[in-house]
């Protein structure tokens, strides 16, 4: 599915709350709190050479847009596992307009845990982010909706290299 780049840009805009710029076309770069040159410091530090995911499995745990986990494929990991739970789940724009009505009364804004209408984990309004460009993409990138603290390690499998 070839989209245009301006099919591309509606797409990026259609997603409420991107956290990572991440290029899903030349020259197209979504809108993230986190500025390409941040990520691109970040993974300088991390020192993930091309040599040292090429054919390994990585896990991306915390992957909210999967700016990570897409770098990780890029760079020649075999497999790569996004997992989310708490970004994956929330409503950014619910959690937005809660917020913004407690300051504006004077009180301090609650946190995003202390805010139910914002909590849907049966539509995954945080995962839209990935869900799209992943799909512009083309990614294979496996995801799953979990806490990893709650999950058993048996149903994950092994990984040689664990983002988080």
């Amino acid at each position: 599915m070839g989209l245009s780049p301006e099919e591309i840009r509606a797409r990026i805009a259609a997603v409420d709350g991107w956290w990572h710029s991440i290029e899903l076309a030349p020259g197209i770069v979504t809108p993230g709190g986190k500025s390409a040159d941040v990520l691109r410091d970040e993974l300088a530090a991390l020192r993930l050479d091309d040599l040292a995911l090429a054919g390994k499995s990585v896990i991306d745990i915390g992957a909210w847009d999967g700016f990570y986990s897409f770098e990780a494929e890029r760079r020649g990991a075999a497999r790569v596992l996004a997992l989310d739970h708490f970004v994956w789940c929330l409503d950014f724009a619910e959690a937005g307009r809660q917020r913004e009505a407690r300051t504006a009364a004077g009180l301090a804004p609650p946190d995003y845990d202390d805010i139910p209408s914002a909590w849907r984990p049966d539509l995954l309004p945080g995962k839209r982010g990935f869900d799209t460009a992943r799909e512009i993409l083309g990614s294979r990138v496996e995801s799953r909706v979990g806490d990893l603290m709650e999950i058993d390690p048996a149903e994950l499998g092994t990984f040689d290299v664990a983002l988080y």
